[in-house]
């Protein structure tokens, strides 16, 4: 008996594992799917998808079976994840109203002085193809939160209603009047917002709502308040063709598939979920059913550059149902799609940041979207994610976190990043009609947040001083024991009044602000020889002495354009043997030291990333050398060092050559771009091109091996940081010592960011950082 028993027990052992084993292949088959290498943490994203489809695939078996709508038990476990009630925490107060008889959820800063002045506002609509999300889910109601508390501002989170209860265009309708209400003077006045500071902002079909608003706010006459900026985060903006590169690129890619995308819009559209196949096939938009004026908006055989392009080819089916745009006519309606919109229209449309992520069927739409509004002359930011996947700063929170989604203060910076383009769009554009130089306006802009004298404080005195014929600021540690002991010393090129008082105060130093001439009022070699003629004042024993400055201790400093100048005087002082005193060590903040090589891999990978896109560097640099700003398109070919242009080029080419500099996990896949041929007379016009006091980088080893040891800050979303690597690079064949100090999650001007309203934590790690290198190395 215990010998059957103990057959039946091990018989019974087997069947078990013979389960287990079965049940395990069976999870790990539909748990796995077949990634890119370049997406952010995938097998997080498999288990995670693997969630989702299971909550949609009983979603649809409730809904064939006839127990539920098609989404209402994804919807129920969307539910499980909202936030009950509101809530105050330090920073932020959330309460719930209603807006023109729409829900609304608003996060409100309560920052010390919040009473006392206006705050910035944020209009967002949720995503969820129309049919699920809300306000409330843990996600989007930590992301207004964030937003609110980072920015000082209101956000107002819209609670639209969602399919089957309303269908196209109840959603669109409810978030043009919740827009409406929110921008008449009453609910401003009530919530304290700037009525020039607000913008509308959403993510997926939030964004699609965002965008169709933004449009109809911009042509409404009656309206007073408009939007500022729009803010579209992977944005989905049109159903004619489900076949564009990303769609066909990323159909089987989470979370959004391609099929389900299709369900989606016929839930909005209030169509028939049976016409997906139909959809997916694009029978809805055969040449013979939709007009040309249409298909040129979503042509992305014009509209995607040859890159996104690859070797994907349009679907245009011969055949279809010349009944669908009956059933459905919200295909051509712009509201439901706006990329749909005539240049007209788009024309009257707020500045825009666009996120596109590149593994999410949806990219396509935001791309061409940003090209048709670039085409209607409105300023666009464009911010891709090349290891992201659609939702991804949904996942920014919580225990399905992705690195992907924890963009370094993203709404930060899409705003400081759209006022920033505006006054360079509205200075170039003064500057067009004659009315300004062309940076004009945007100096008048920063005039406005300049230190001055008055500033001073207990701990730092600022005096207005004038050495070399240069004005600088000078900003002098009051510490209690200054007369006793000699200070350290950084000459600084700017910008930056409130970094220099930051350093004096905490290095017990005396910090000199440089204020060179500017272009137009100055060329190169104006500004150097501004620059090192001040240096070389300052240096004196008299201007030491008054200062009480030990002659040993002296850096110096800049960013960016400061941090050439920076370079090129510590290589002309290292050289003049007249100089009894040097410059013990030189600080240079992501440093633009070349002008010759514009496609070099960061500017290639960060060519549009804020807040220093790449034709604006080519812009700077023709304004500096005195150079037509017709030249900026043979620039950014590199025309200008073409394989036909001498020895002259060939005899520099070694000093940028990124290929040799450049570690492999810096340049990538990357290729050079050297043009084969060029402009004989370009080196005539601009000869600055090859001196190098406008370019240190292209300094002889002979004249590097004399120059101080180095910091030198770089950030990995920056079009100049090859620049500052490849000097790091060649400093060390020089054997001179080099202190790299690398962001991966900093951006060009990110160290300027570290105080005031529009402070990233970026800007205050880097600045503390740069000022802990200085008080160990000066």
């Amino acid at each position: 008996m215990s010998q059957v028993k103990s057959i039946q027990n091990s018989a019974m052992k087997r069947s078990t594992v013979a389960l287990a084993v079965l049940f395990s292949i069976a999870a790990a088959y539909y748990i796995y799917l077949p990634l890119p290498s370049a997406i952010s943490e995938p097998w997080k994203l498999m288990f995670m998808d693997a969630i989702l489809r299971g909550v949609m695939h009983v979603s649809f078996l409730g809904h064939s079976l006839g127990l539920s709508q098609p989404f209402d038990f994804a919807r129920l476990a969307a539910s499980w994840d909202e936030v009950r009630g509101s809530e105050f925490i330090p920073g932020v107060r959330v309460t719930e109203t209603t807006f023109a008889g729409v829900e609304t959820q608003v996060f409100e800063s309560t920052t010390v002085d919040a009473k006392s002045r206006l705050k910035r506002g944020i209009v967002y609509f949720h995503g969820g193809g129309w049919t699920l999300g809300s306000a409330k889910m843990q996600t989007y109601y930590l992301q207004c939160r964030s937003m609110a508390e980072q920015l000082d501002a209101v956000v107002l989170s819209i609670e639209y209603r969602l399919a089957p209860e309303a269908r196209f265009p109840e959603q669109y309708n409810e978030a043009l009047q919740v827009s409406k209400h929110i921008l008449t003077a009453d609910v401003l006045s009530r919530y304290s917002i700037d009525p020039k500071r607000v913008a509308v902002s959403g993510d997926s079909a939030g964004a699609n709502l965002a965008a169709a608003v933004a449009q109809e706010m911009a042509l409404d006459r009656t309206i007073p308040v408009k939007y500022k900026v729009q803010a579209l985060l992977y944005p989905t903006l049109q159903a004619l063709d489900f076949n564009t590169p990303s769609y066909q690129q990323n159909g089987n890619i989470p979370i959004l598939h391609r099929p389900l995308m299709a369900r989606f819009w016929l839930e909005y559209l209030n169509g028939d979920p049976k016409l997906v196949p139909v959809l997916l096939a694009n029978n809805h938009s055969f040449p013979r059913q939709i007009i040309a004026a249409a298909r040129s908006k979503v042509d992305w055989t014009r509209l995607l550059p040859a890159s996104v392009q690859k070797t994907y080819q349009p679907v245009f089916p011969l055949q279809g149902d010349p009944e669908l745009l009956e059933k459905l006519p919200g295909l051509l309606d712009v509201r439901a799609a706006p990329l749909l919109a005539t240049t007209q229209t788009l024309r009257a449309v707020p500045p825009a940041y666009i996120m596109t992520i590149e593994h999410d069927v949806l990219r396509d739409d935001g791309l061409m979207y940003a090209n048709r509004l670039r085409e209607a002359r409105v300023p666009v930011t464009h911010d891709h994610i090349p290891d992201g996947f659609h939702g991804c700063l949904s996942f920014a929170f919580g225990p399905f976190r992705f690195s992907s989604g924890t963009i370094e203060e993203p709404w930060t910076l899409m705003l400081t990043n759209a006022f920033v383009r505006a006054s360079m769009q509205l200075s170039f554009v003064a500057h067009d009609f004659g009315l300004t130089s062309p940076f004009g306006l945007l100096k008048l802009s920063s005039s406005l947040v300049e230190i001055k004298a008055n500033m001073s404080n207990a701990r730092v005195r600022i005096t207005e001083e004038s050495f070399g014929g240069a004005e600088v600021l000078v900003f002098e540690s009051t510490a209690a024991g200054e007369k006793k002991s000699l200070k350290r010393s950084v000459v600084y090129f700017h910008g930056g009044g409130w970094t220099c008082m930051k350093m004096a105060e905490q290095l017990d130093a005396v910090v000199f602000s440089v204020e060179y001439r500017l272009a137009p009022d100055g060329r190169f070699p104006d500004q150097f020889n501004d620059a090192f003629q001040a240096s070389k004042h300052i240096l004196t024993s008299e201007v030491l002495s008054r200062y009480s400055i030990d002659p040993e201790r002296v850096a110096v400093s800049g960013d960016s354009a400061g941090g050439n100048l920076a370079a090129a005087v510590a290589q002309q002082m290292a050289l003049d043997s007249s100089i009894r005193v040097k410059f013990k060590v030189q600080a240079l903040i992501y440093p633009a030291l070349q002008a010759l090589d514009f496609n070099t891999p960061s500017y290639q990978q960060n060519a549009n990333m804020p807040i220093l896109p790449r034709p604006f560097v080519v812009r700077f640099w023709l304004e500096y050398l005195n150079g037509s700003q017709s030249l900026a398109s043979t620039l950014l070919a590199n025309k200008h060092i073409a394989q036909d242009l001498g020895p002259e080029i060939t005899a520099v080419r070694a000093s940028i050559d990124w290929t040799n500099l450049l570690s492999a996990e810096v340049k990538k896949n990357y290729q050079p771009v050297v043009a084969l041929q060029g402009d004989p007379k370009l080196l005539e016009k601009l000869p600055g091109l090859l001196d190098i006091r406008a370019a240190p980088l292209l300094a002889a080893t002979e004249l590097l091996e004399a120059v101080p040891p180095a910091y030198i800050m770089t950030c990995e979303h920056d079009v100049l940081r090859d620049d500052g690597l490849m000097y790091a690079s060649r400093l060390r064949e020089a054997r001179v010592p080099v202190t790299v100090d690398h962001y991966e999650d900093g951006f060009h001007g990110c160290l300027s960011f570290a105080f005031g309203p529009y402070a990233f934590s970026v800007g205050k790690r880097s600045l503390g950082n740069y000022i802990h290198w200085l008080n160990e190395n000066l």
